[in-house]
Formats: C-alpha cells, structure tokens, sequence
C-alpha cells in the first residue's frame, strides 16, 4: 500500500534495508537543514539535536534509489542484469516531508512554503494551520524543481479508511483526488480535522532499458487540519503529539503479492515542552 498510515512496530529496521535510508531525516529551519540525530530503543527513531523554538518548521526523509525486480519466485532487490528473467523492474525513489507548527500560535510560511529539493516534491503555498475545514489548502507540485502539470494528487486522513490492507492488493482508499494544472498547483479540500497526508507518484521509462523497465518517484507530505493532540504526562510536562510523519516509504502491496515489503516508513513527531518552556522535537519513524 503505497502512502498508508503508519501501525508502531517493536523492532529494528532490517539490516539488509538500512542502506536505503542512508540519508538521515532532517529538520529544516530558517537556518537552513539540519540533520536529525539517530537516537532511542529503536535505530528508526530520531531527534533533534538542541530544543527547538515556537515557529513553524518541516522534517524531511529520502529513500535513496533502489532497483526492485519481480519474477516468478517474486521480488528481490536487484536490476534486469542481476535478475535476468524478471518480468518487472522498477527503481524507486521515494521522499517525505512533514509540517510541524510547535506552540499553539505558530502559523508562519517562510520555511515551509520553501523548496527543499526533493526531486518529486509537494510545496504548501500556506500553512495548514491557517486553513479551516473545508476551506482549500493550495500546493504545488515541482519534478526536478520544476512545476509538474496534470500530475493527480491525492489526500486522505488518518481514519478515513479502516481496512486491513497487510495482506490484500487493496491500495489505500482517499479522500480528495485532483489534477494540477499549468502551475503545477492544486487546491486541496479538507473535510475534516485531523492528520492528513497528501501523495504524488511520477514514473517514467528508466533510461537504459536492458536495466530496468521504469524510473519511479514517490512523494508524500503530511500535515495538521484543525487540532493538535495534546498529552500531559505524570511530571506535568505538556506535549504536543503531531501523530506520525508518514513519508513515502511504502510500496503498492499489488507488487509484493500482498506482502507488503515497506508496511511504512513513518516519523512521529512530538514535541515537549519542560517546565523551563522549552521546546524539544523528536522524530520516531517505523516500519
């Protein structure tokens, strides 16, 4: 399932993977991108490296190139040249990028409204903090830093569909379907509060044929419509608990026979703030 939402798992990305998120998650600020650190019970989990500010920011995540052929045993990471029979080749690249506004009054636009650079990429032309339910949430859609006409973006919120798709070719059900237009940009339409997420997948023929079949590229951004969660924990500290950055890191179960190979790479982002009213962001992502 291609841009599902994330389920907690309890265990360690496997080894054999951990080479396709050789980039680290970043946090982009208005001074620039920063890596985030590495660091919890699990080698998925991630944080800043000092508190952050009240202020609107983003947290970015790549999955690096990666060839993925298919054939009559299945699916195994490799190119036409390394699976001679393949049916099927694919090399995916895959982006994430998740809005976050910490404190209650943080609504800006400088950084997130920015480009980051992701090859397939969703740009918010305003922050989501400042649009009610119903209201259009505008984007735009850049390939290669360019605006991407007719590309369809889709949207859907953490509920809307229920299902258990782990073992099914079902691909996740969606709230809101449009076109770009000549700009690249389309008016999203959120008719509830709640966590959203926005897809965009791009796919054209690889370049050398007798390697692989198709180039695909696939981008998600996940934001806030309405409400915030909020937790306060037995020592009083308040925390903001932003639900889960869900990036792209999924693939259609269609292409694993139902076993899904990436069930999601996720983030979640919470942040706390001490007695001191500081702020500290802490990204945890799963699969």
């Amino acid at each position: 399932d291609l841009h599902s939402f994330p389920t907690r798992r309890s265990s360690d990305l496997w080894s054999y993977r951990l080479h396709i998120f050789s980039k680290p998650m970043q946090l982009v600020t208005e001074k620039g991108k920063e890596n985030l650190i590495q660091k919890g019970t699990f080698n998925y989990q991630y944080r800043s490296k000092q508190p952050v500010k009240d202020g609107s920011y983003l947290v970015t995540a790549e999955y690096q190139p990666t060839f993925w052929s298919k054939n009559s045993a299945g699916w195994k990471q490799a190119s036409i040249k390394e699976m001679p029979d393949a049916s099927y080749c694919e090399q995916t690249r895959m982006f994430g990028k998740n809005i976050v506004n910490v404190g209650h009054e943080s609504a800006d636009t400088a950084v997130i409204t920015k480009q980051v650079g992701q090859h397939l990429e969703i740009v918010p032309l305003d922050n989501p903090a400042n649009v009610h339910v119903g209201e259009r949430f505008k984007v735009r859609v850049l390939f290669n830093g360019e605006p991407l006409p007719n590309a369809t973006v889709t949207a859907t919120f953490d509920g809307f569909d229920t299902s258990d798709r782990s073992k099914t070719h079902k691909t996740e059900a969606q709230a809101f379907s449009d076109t770009t237009d000549d700009k690249g940009e389309v008016s999203i339409i959120p008719l509830r509060q709640g966590f959203w997420k926005a897809s965009v997948e791009h796919k054209a023929d690889f370049p050398d044929q007798s390697v692989c079949q198709k180039q695909a590229n696939y981008t998600t951004m996940t934001f806030q419509i309405g409400q915030r969660i909020i937790n306060i924990n037995n020592k009083g500290r308040l925390k903001t608990v932003l639900q889960g950055f869900q990036t792209t890191f999924s693939l259609l179960t269609h292409l694993f026979n139902g076993q899904p190979f990436i069930k999601a790479y996720a983030a979640q982002t919470s942040i706390a703030r001490s007695e001191e009213h500081t702020s500290e962001l802490q990204s945890l992502g799963a699969i």
